[in-house]
């Protein structure tokens, strides 16, 4: 199961980069615009949304022990 969730999540990152050229004409984007968006916002929603399944499968989790 862990395997086909990283497949997934490589998949993902990797329809941005083949895209991005259609990404940029169709929306009119610069260079820098292009690379917040491949860059920084990636990664803020990968993290935004990585944190809520945590969140809402906490009750039918064990508590993560930190020894």
């Amino acid at each position: 199961m862990l395997t086909c969730v990283y497949v997934f999540n490589f998949i993902d990152r990797q329809i941005v980069v083949i895209l991005q050229e259609s990404i940029k004409q169709d929306l009119g984007l610069m260079d820098w615009q292009l690379g917040l968006l491949s860059g920084f916002a990636f990664a803020v929603f990968y993290v935004t949304m990585g944190v809520r399944p945590r969140f809402l499968l906490g009750p039918f989790t064990p508590p993560l022990d930190p020894f």
